[in-house]
């Protein structure tokens, strides 16, 4: 898995969660946001593919790349 997120530049959010934006954010702090959300959503789909159906009942319900 740690190349596969290698490859697809995402490694980082696996191990380091990223915070939402504050409410008065700027456009480069939401743009940023918004490309990490991105990037999250990939890295999850990435494992959920990857795991078998057992694993896969244990993270479904996961939000985030770190939680599964």
């Amino acid at each position: 898995m740690r190349t596969l997120f290698g490859a697809q530049d995402v490694s980082d959010l696996v191990q380091n969660e990223f915070e939402e934006p504050p409410a008065n954010a700027t456009d480069v702090q939401r743009a940023a946001f918004k490309e990490n959300k991105k990037k999250d959503c990939k890295t999850l789909f990435y494992i959920q593919q990857n795991v078998d159906n057992q694993h896969f009942e244990k993270i479904s319900k996961a939000t985030r790349s770190k939680e599964a």
